[in-house]
């Protein structure tokens, strides 16, 4: 009797067991292909490349923040800036246009209102 019982968890446990070596082996697989992987690139131009990129990364004096540089923000004030002064410029080009309108028909209406007092 007591022997049974402790059967199905010892198996649970050998199952357990079994998945983490099997996940272990994975581990060192992709590892091992990581590492193969790197040895293959050296001496080639990816690794130069990566390599110059990872250097002009430190030499670069952008700030980050989050993953925007200061200068790409400074860049979209700038934008920014410049298209309110666009907006602001055509708003005040239409206001004028509308200005100049209204104040021809002033006129017109005046000169309608002469002539029809004079022909009374």
């Amino acid at each position: 009797r007591a022997q049974t019982a402790p059967l199905p968890s010892l198996r649970r446990r050998a199952r357990s067991l079994a998945a983490a070596e099997a996940y272990r082996l994975r581990q060192r697989i992709r590892l091992y292909k990581i590492q193969e992987l790197k040895q293959r690139l050296e001496g080639t131009q990816v690794q130069r490349y990566a390599e110059e990129m990872a250097e002009e990364a430190l030499e670069g004096e952008a700030i980050t923040v989050g993953s925007v540089s200061a200068e790409a923000l400074q860049e979209q004030h700038k934008a920014v800036q410049r298209e309110r002064e666009r907006e602001a410029k055509e708003a005040s080009r239409l206001h004028r246009r509308r200005q100049d309108i209204l104040a021809r028909q002033e006129e017109e209406a005046a000169r309608e209102v002469r002539r029809e007092a004079e022909e009374l």
